[in-house]
């Protein structure tokens, strides 16, 4: 099967409001089955998308005067399929922010050491939706073998594109049985592989209480999963410990623990999916945007 694959990319970096770096990447890839022809032709019509895409989002990047901002907006062709995609990262003072979530601050009087959290965690803003991100989706990817996670509980790969990278139709996936069915990649050189797109986790008649003391995750700077030892690791940016009353912020920290410890730490959910904006997730040095969406969830200890 043979398919030809376009792509526009505009990449900027602002600091303090103003620009101080910008890339344009253009090229097409020509695939017979397992053969790549690329070149780096520049595609008008792919590139003045791009160009807009990338004006529509400046006008964030000059808000945010006393932070890092990276704008990456991409136009794309699959034979005659066309979408785009575009996404904002913000770091300010060493922490990834975006305006739904908290400001960084400094670090509380409380710090807890990587793998040492001893009470209940209650994931907020969607950030639940990276702790599955790496206990399920990267192991669905790997093929890992299933595990048993909550019966209230799904994981599910939903692409909002009908063609993918590689010109075939998209599917929906349920992560905790199957990988991802879609094949994304990262640029006209590099070969399609099977990511997710667009992780959604939804609870459907969870139980659900509130811990009177337990951690509050509000902001999470990233995460990575280990294929080969199958640990997740979450770091935390901003959280309180909560107690009743009592709010103390904390100092960053990690956890570390094994994907089997994520599924059984599960304890409850609450709400509709929330989006958690700003998941870039590198495999085999290709970095792509992945939606990740998960209500309110709340863990055992990790």
């Amino acid at each position: 099967m043979t398919h030809l694959f376009s792509i526009a990319t505009r990449d900027e970096l602002w600091s303090g409001g103003v620009l101080i770096e910008s890339r344009l990447s253009h090229g097409e890839a020509r695939c017979r089955g397992n053969e790549i022809d690329a070149t780096d032709r520049a595609d008008r019509v792919l590139i003045d998308r791009a160009e807009a895409l990338i004006e529509s989002m400046r006008a964030a990047a000059r808000e945010h005067a006393d932070a890092r901002v990276r704008l990456v907006a991409s136009a794309r062709r699959v034979n005659d399929f066309e979408r785009e995609e575009q996404t904002i990262a913000i770091t300010k003072d060493g922490v990834s922010v975006l305006n739904s979530s908290p400001s960084p601050r400094p670090a509380g009087s409380v710090a807890r050491g990587e793998g040492h959290v001893h009470v209940p965690l209650a994931w907020q803003n969607g950030s639940a939706a990276v702790l599955l991100h790496e206990a399920a989706g990267h192991p669905a990817e790997h093929h890992h073998a299933s595990l048993q996670w909550p019966a209230w509980l799904t994981i599910r790969d939903e692409p909002d594109f009908v063609i993918d990278d590689a010109g075939d139709e998209t599917r929906s996936v349920d992560l905790t049985r199957e990988s991802p069915a879609t094949l994304r990649r990262e640029s006209f050189r590099d070969i399609p592989l099977p990511r997710m797109t667009r992780l959604i986790a939804r609870q459907h008649d969870a139980p659900f209480a509130m811990p009177g003391e337990r951690i509050d995750v509000h902001l999470v700077a990233g995460g990575a999963y280990e294929p080969l030892t199958g640990l997740v690791t979450i770091s935390v940016a901003v959280a309180d410990l909560v107690n009743g009353d009592d709010v103390t912020p904390l100092a960053p920290f990690q956890i570390r623990v094994p994907r089997e410890r994520v599924a059984r730490a599960l304890l409850g959910a609450t709400g509709d999916p929330v989006r958690y904006p700003g998941v870039v997730c590198s495999r085999e040095g290709q970095e792509v945007v992945v939606g990740s969406f998960a209500p309110l969830i709340v863990t055992e200890a990790l």
